[in-house]
C-alpha cells in the first residue's frame, strides 16, 4: 500500500492529509479566488519620511504582488512621520482598489477613531473591510476607563465592537480581536474574528506555529472565523531570528498556504517595504527594498498570484476531483485543491522539512523527492509550476493518468484540466 492523500476538513477548509490507504477519494475544491482573497500585507502609509512616502510606487508594488488587502494605522489628518498628512496616500491606495484593515489606537476616543476611518469609507465606499483592536497589548499595555492590562484591553475591545456595528457607514466592516494577550473567553460581543501574530522565529516552518498560536490564545473561539494580521520572516540573519532571501521566499509561500488551510480568512504579511536604511524590523521584514525593487519573496508571491490568477466569475460552486498523492514518508506534507471559474483545477503540494539552520545562519538544502500524483477519475492534461522559479511551466503531461513531480520544501502547483471538464454552477 502506498501513502495517499485522504480528504479531511480543518477549520472549514477542505484539505488533504497524509494517510495510508489503497484508493483515493474525491476531494472538494475551493475557489481559487477565495484563496487569493486571503492574501494581505502590512503597510505603513503614515511613514512619510521613508520608502512609503512614494505612495504611487507603493500602489505599483501592490499591483505587482497581486495583493490588495492592506493592514495599516487609522487615518489621521495630523498624522504621518514626521507629521505630514498621510491621508493622500491612503486615498490613492483605496482609489486603486485596495481595501483596509485599520488598527485602532486605544489612547484615542473610539468615536474620534471611527470618524477618521469613516471619512475614507465615504470617499471610497467599500475600502474599509475591517477595524482591528489594539495591537500587541503584551508589548503596549492598554489603559482604559480606570482599568489596565488585559481587563482594559477586553473592555476597550467590547466598546469598539459595539461602536463599529452601530456606526452607519461602518456597519458592514468586520471587527478583529486585539492581539498580544492570551484569553480563555469566547469572542461573542467582542469581535467577529479571532486574531493572532504567529511569527516563526529562528526560521522555523510556519505550520506548527500557526496551529499553536490559535490553540493557545483562543481555546474557546473555534466557531469564530480567524485572521492573522501579522506574520512573516526577516531577511537579515541575526542571532535570534532572520533568514536569507531564499528561505524568506519559500517559507512565506508556505505561510500563506498553511494559514488558509488552518482557517485564516485573511493573512497579512509583515510588511510591504523595507521602510528605512537602518537595521531593524522595519528594514529586515520588507517584501521590497527601500528603492522598491522586489526581493525574491516578492517575486515568489507575484509568481504565485500570476499562476493562480482567475479572471472569470467568482460566484460559482467548485467541483470535486478524484486523485491521490504519494507523499514522501516522514515529511510534513500538505495539499490544497483549488478550482478556477473555467473548470481548471490547481492542486498545490508542499512539504515543510527544516530548511534553516539558526546556529550557522545558513539555508538547509532539501533535495527534491519524486512524488507521484494519480488521477482516479480519468485522464487529464497536467502542467506543473514552481512559483519560486518563475511563471513558466516546468512539466507537461498530456492526456495522462499520473505524473511525478519533485517536492522539496516549498509549493509546486499542478494545473489539471480533466479530459471531461466539470460543469460549474453559478451561485
Amino acid at each position: 500500500m502506498k501513502a495517499v492523500s485522504k480528504t479531511s476538513t480543518y477549520a472549514g477548509v477542505l484539505v488533504l492529509a497524509l494517510g495510508w490507504a489503497s484508493a483515493a477519494s474525491a476531494a472538494q475544491a475551493v475557489r481559487v479566488g477565495d484563496f487569493l482573497a486571503s492574501l494581505g500585507v502590512n503597510t505603513h502609509l503614515n511613514y512619510t519620511d521613508g520608502a512609503y512616502a512614494d505612495y504611487a510606487r507603493v500602489v505599483s508594488d501592490l499591483d505587482y504582488l497581486g495583493i490588495h488587502r492592506l493592514r495599516d494605522a487609522t487615518p489621521d489628518p495630523n498624522g504621518g512621520i514626521p507629521y505630514r498628512n498621510d491621508l493622500t496616500a491612503l486615498y490613492a491606495a483605496a482609489a486603486a482598489g485596495n481595501r483596509f484593515d485599520f488598527i485602532v489606537n486605544p489612547t484615542l476616543p473610539i468615536g474620534v477613531t471611527l470618524d477618521q476611518i469613516s471619512i475614507l469609507e465615504r470617499v471610497r465606499p467599500g475600502s474599509v473591510m475591517a477595524v482591528e483592536g489594539p495591537n500587541e497589548t503584551n508589548n503596549n499595555p492598554v489603559t482604559y476607563h480606570g482599568l489596565h492590562g488585559q481587563a482594559a484591553a477586553v473592555a476597550f475591545q467590547r466598546d469598539l465592537y459595539h461602536a463599529v456595528h452601530s456606526f452607519p457607514v461602518l456597519r458592514h466592516a468586520a471587527v478583529y480581536y486585539y492581539t498580544g494577550l492570551d484569553t480563555a473567553h469566547g469572542l461573542a460581543g467582542l469581535a467577529n474574528f479571532a486574531n493572532v501574530h504567529p511569527y516563526s522565529y529562528q526560521g522555523q516552518q510556519p505550520w506548527n506555529r500557526i496551529a499553536g498560536e490559535f490553540a493557545k490564545q483562543f481555546p474557546i473561539a473555534t466557531p469564530f472565523p480567524k485572521v492573522i494580521t501579522e506574520a512573516g520572516y526577516f531577511d537579515v540573519p541575526r542571532k535570534d531570528s532572520g533568514v536569507d532571501d531564499a528561505t524568506q521566499a519559500k517559507n512565506t509561500l508556505n505561510l500563506f498556504l498553511d494559514a488558509f488551510v488552518q482557517g485564516s480568512s485573511e493573512t497579512f504579511i509583515y510588511q510591504l517595504l523595507s521602510a528605512y536604511p537602518n537595521e531593524g524590523i522595519d528594514t529586515q521584514s520588507g517584501l521590497f527594498r527601500m528603492d522598491h525593487s522586489p526581493k525574491p519573496v516578492a517575486v515568489a508571491i507575484h509568481n504565485l498570484t500570476t499562476i493562480l490568477a482567475d479572471h472569470g466569475k467568482r460566484g460559482f460552486t467548485p467541483a470535486s476531483l478524484d486523485y491521490s498523492v504519494d507523499f514522501p514518508s516522514g515529511a510534513q506534507s500538505h495539499s490544497l485543491l483549488l478550482e478556477k471559474s473555467n473548470g481548471v483545477f490547481d492542486l498545490i503540494l508542499w512539504s515543510e522539512p527544516d530548511d534553516w539552520n539558526n546556529l550557522t545562519h545558513q539555508e538547509i538544502i532539501n533535495p527534491p523527492v519524486p512524488t507521484t500524483v494519480s488521477l482516479a477519475g480519468g485522464n487529464g492534461n497536467i502542467t506543473v509550476y514552481d512559483p519560486t522559479m518563475g511563471i513558466r511551466p516546468l512539466q507537461h503531461a498530456h492526456n495522462a493518468r499520473e505524473i511525478t513531480v519533485n517536492l522539496a520544501d516549498h509549493p509546486v502547483i499542478l494545473e489539471i484540466t480533466p479530459a471531461e471538464p466539470t460543469k460549474l454552477s453559478e451561485r
